[in-house]
């Protein structure tokens, strides 16, 4: 409901992001865009304002987090040119 997946969210949450968009789906996309919406805006509301990192859980390493979900962003970002997304992506 919160555009997240799984257990390590900010990770999980850009991969399956990462899925829709590899198959051509955009916020824009009739039968997936809610839900491409809702990832993104999950994946830009879990970035740290100050650090640009993204959420840390313990038993994770930060750079795997900060690389899939960086990722995720920057990708949405290429192919929507939301405005929002760049300085999220930027702030890396």
């Amino acid at each position: 409901a919160d555009g997240s997946w799984g257990p390590n969210k900010p990770a999980m949450t850009g991969l399956g992001l990462l899925t829709f968009l590899a198959h051509g789906e955009t916020p824009a996309s009739e039968k997936y865009g809610p839900t491409v919406e809702k990832a993104i805006r999950f994946l830009v509301d879990t970035q740290d304002p100050e650090t640009g990192g993204f959420a840390q859980l313990d038993n994770q390493p930060g750079p795997y987090i900060h690389g899939i979900a960086t990722y995720a962003v920057s990708e949405a970002y290429g192919m929507t040119r939301i405005p929002a997304l760049k300085p999220v992506m930027d702030r890396d």
